[in-house]
């Protein structure tokens, strides 16, 4: 329908201009036989001395332009010389009558008509002087020819708008014929059915296949993705759960108030943990599905990661370990989320305490610019990492031989990095020993 409006209204247009333009040819045709004609008859009259006009001039006047052209011819008296007996309508006369044809409209018997008149020099036959001649035809004829003309002009703009409508029809058929077998193939397919579109396409639509098939395989890993968090949640949430069920039925069973309340404490401690792991896990989740929820705030780093040093400083003296923050210049402005900016540092921090093991004695925390970027540090003297496994810590669920933990702190902190465009990897610690783990984060300019 886009198509076919837009052409029926080019094709109305063309044949409207097409229309006037034969009319105004019809016009010209005509005009031009007339004036031909009067000249044709002024010489005949002239040379035959007014007497009847030759069989060549009579068969010209009878086949002009598809019709009978009527002459008549006045003397130099004004007296009837030649032609028709009925005159055109006298009002002709005001017209200034010369030696080349002038062409008028006027009306013959009650018919508009189209005239030509001049004048001729005479003499013979006694009769000398300018004979005027007028030639004329019916008005109608020229409009029936320029009718006919129009017909046919419109009738082939017709034929020729409804063959390209029929060549139309068949081409986006036949090419779209592909593209709803495509369609009807898609529409067969279950929901949970996300496997690549195979179907041999033709070259303009491949593209838009392939942008199918690999919006399918996101959605595929993503499916993926989400039955494994659902199935490693189930899985770590089990043990905790299994532990406080035990707890719990461990104090209903206790000999005395003092022995089931200390259960009762250990069945706490066991909530807790479990409440931390659920919370980790929706933190987890969040993170991955609405990254822009988080980083909206006008984030001063130096200040953020200042408020935490002092609140884990604390941590680390009941420890025993020496904890140092240390930063460098000014200005470390960033577009971020400062709440979950700051437990993504103390993620590494407590990391640091949780799993450094009893070598570790000192942890720092240092900041520092690099052009646009602002450098965070934490390192410390622990036992380390193994090269090998620097990629996998900060995997969902990762856990190494040593420590306690859910596996999820790293893999938070990882997400908080990512969704404020940072970068996070592991290292060394200090002095070789330990493990460090630097980020990278954008600075306002």
């Amino acid at each position: 329908m886009r198509i076919v409006v837009p052409l029926i209204i080019v094709a109305i247009a063309i044949g409207g201009w097409r229309t006037l333009f034969v009319f105004d040819t019809a016009k010209d045709i005509f005009d031009r036989n007339l004036t031909a004609v009067s000249v044709v008859v002024s010489r005949d009259l002239a040379s035959s001395g007014g007497e009847l006009l030759s069989p060549e001039t009579l068969l010209l006047l009878q086949e002009a332009s598809g019709g009978i052209v009527f002459y008549h011819v006045f003397g130099p008296d004004g007296a009837y010389v030649a032609g028709f007996e009925y005159p055109l309508r006298a009002d002709w006369l005001l017209l200034s009558v010369g030696v080349s044809p002038t062409l008028f409209n006027s009306s013959h018997l009650g018919k508009p008509v189209r005239a030509a008149t001049l004048s001729q020099w005479v003499n013979s036959s006694g009769l000398e002087g300018f004979a005027t001649i007028t030639v004329w035809q019916d008005h109608s004829i020229r409009q029936q020819f320029a009718i006919r003309q129009a017909i046919i002009s419109s009738a082939g703009i017709v034929a020729l708008v409804v063959a390209v409508m029929a060549f139309v029809w068949f081409g986006v058929n036949s090419g779209l014929a592909p593209l709803t077998q495509l369609r009807e193939a898609v529409a067969r397919r279950s929901s949970d059915e996300l496997r690549p579109i195979e179907r041999a396409v033709p070259e303009e639509v491949r593209p838009l296949v392939g942008t199918l098939n690999g919006l399918f395989q996101e959605v595929q890993n993503s499916i993926d993705a989400w039955d494994r968090f659902i199935g490693n949640a189930a899985h770590q949430l089990c043990n905790p759960i299994a532990a406080v069920q035990a707890r719990a039925k461990s104090a209903m069973n206790a000999n005395s108030i003092d022995e089931m309340r200390r259960r009762v404490g250990k069945t706490l401690l066991e909530a807790q943990h479990t409440s931390q792991l659920a919370e980790q896990l929706l933190m987890l989740e969040r993170l991955s599905h609405s990254p822009d929820d988080f980083v909206k705030k006008d984030l001063d780093v130096a200040e953020n990661l200042l408020a935490v040093a002092n609140r884990f400083g604390d941590r680390a003296m009941d420890r025993d370990v020496d904890f140092s923050f240390d930063t460098s210049g000014k200005d470390f402005r960033a577009k971020g989320n400062p709440d979950l900016f700051s437990e993504a540092i103390e993620n590494l921090l407590d990391n640091a305490l949780a799993h450094a093991g009893p070598t570790l004695k000192t942890i720092t925390l240092t900041l520092e610019r690099n052009d646009q970027i602002g450098r965070i540090s934490v390192r410390d003297d622990g036992r380390g990492i193994p090269v090998q496994d620097r990629d996998i810590v900060f995997e969902r669920f990762a856990q190494l031989d040593f420590g306690r933990g859910s596996g999820l702190r790293l893999a938070i902190t990882k997400e908080i990095v990512l969704n404020h465009n940072g970068t996070i990897k592991a290292t060394s610690g200090l002095n070789g020993a330990g493990v460090g783990f630097e980020i990278g984060i954008p600075l306002l300019p």
